[in-house]
């Protein structure tokens, strides 16, 4: 799915300036070989390899929560340019997504930037922090001296707002960071092929199945 949905998508973007970082995260299926050798000396296309080491009970819904926080926050170390944007390997940005938000950031002095995304189920509404629109994280656009804010590997021992990402949100807001969110769709998000399910409930929806792929 990043060699055949995610990167494709950032390899298009009409943003000129961009480097794709590939945070590979204990993969044991040649991945960082794979983009590599797929983006030869491209500088748009980088692998930081990332050591796979339990720092949460691995269960199915620990995965959702906290699975992501250590490599989002090791590419975040290695973040050089102005502006950050996340992605998950089985995500794609519109071709536009990039110059829209940084635009629409740069417009308005935000700092912090989202837009909607889709799923086969049509568009998704944004969350709403103290009366701030927010969207997914794979369409978060944000200044790059932002970065030392890092994904909360604890998110999993929160008794509300426990995933990763709303956690990381929810600080931006109570920073008092500008942030802005632009109503149109610039991410599509799809169900990972044999799957029927996006987001927490594909990882409930089997949870043995879950728990194998991502065991530690």
């Amino acid at each position: 799915l990043l060699l055949s949905r995610a990167l494709p998508s950032v390899m298009k973007q009409t943003y000129p300036f961009l480097t794709g970082i590939v945070a590979a995260h204990g993969c044991t299926d040649g991945t960082a070989d794979a983009v590599r050798s797929n983006h030869p000396g491209n500088r748009k296309a980088r692998v930081i390899e990332v050591p796979r080491r339990r720092t949460y009970p691995p269960t199915s819904m620990n995965h959702w929560l906290a699975g992501p926080v250590a490599p989002a926050n090791a590419a975040l170390g290695h973040c050089l340019g102005d502006w950050i944007a996340r992605l998950d390997d089985d995500d794609e940005w519109t071709p536009d997504h990039l110059d829209k938000l940084v635009g629409f950031a740069l417009a308005h002095d935000y700092e912090f930037v989202s837009s909607a995304h889709d799923t086969p189920a049509g568009k998704v509404q944004p969350y709403v922090v103290n009366g701030v629109h927010i969207g997914g994280v794979q369409t978060w656009v944000y200044r790059s001296y932002l970065r030392f804010m890092r994904f909360n590997p604890d998110c999993w021992r929160k008794t509300w707002n426990r995933n990763n990402d709303i956690d990381l949100q929810n600080r931006f807001v109570r920073a008092g960071v500008r942030m802005g969110y632009l109503d149109e769709v610039t991410c599509h998000v799809s169900p990972r092929p044999g799957e029927t399910e996006i987001g927490s409930k594909a990882y409930l929806a089997d949870t043995e199945r879950t728990e194998r792929r991502f065991a530690f």
